[in-house]
């Protein structure tokens, strides 16, 4: 839904291995303007280098974006970075701080245009 508003979504993920064989497999490729992994950064999370990078390969700057995260490493380099960010703490990261986030939600699912254009127009 986002795509079709003309939003520019890219996945920045800190993973180096299956990456491409998991976007491939479930058919994501195409829905993602700029994919950037641990191989194209040398720092990871929290260290806001994979979102800096991003927001580059996007034409962007780093205030015009919304980081969707599962991780409180995650939620703190979107911070550094000057992003937006939403948490959406997983099974794994549930216990972790997510407190630098914008807003927590439980799931994907909550993850709505008026909620993307709510927190860009704050």
């Amino acid at each position: 839904a986002l795509k079709a508003e003309g939003y520019c979504l890219a996945l920045a993920t800190s993973s180096t291995s299956s990456v491409d064989l998991v976007i491939d497999g479930l058919g994501l490729r195409n829905i993602f303007d700029v994919i950037v992994s641990g191989h194209d950064v040398v720092r990871p999370k929290p260290d806001p280098e994979i979102f800096v990078l991003t927001a580059q390969k996007l034409g962007v700057s780093p205030a015009e974006c919304l980081v969707l995260e599962d991780s409180a490493a995650g939620v703190e380099a979107a911070q550094k970075a000057g992003m937006r960010c939403i948490a959406i703490p997983s099974e794994a990261t549930k216990g972790q701080d997510f407190s630098q986030a914008d807003l927590i939600i439980e799931s994907l699912a909550q993850i709505k245009l008026a909620l993307i254009e709510g927190l860009a127009n704050t």
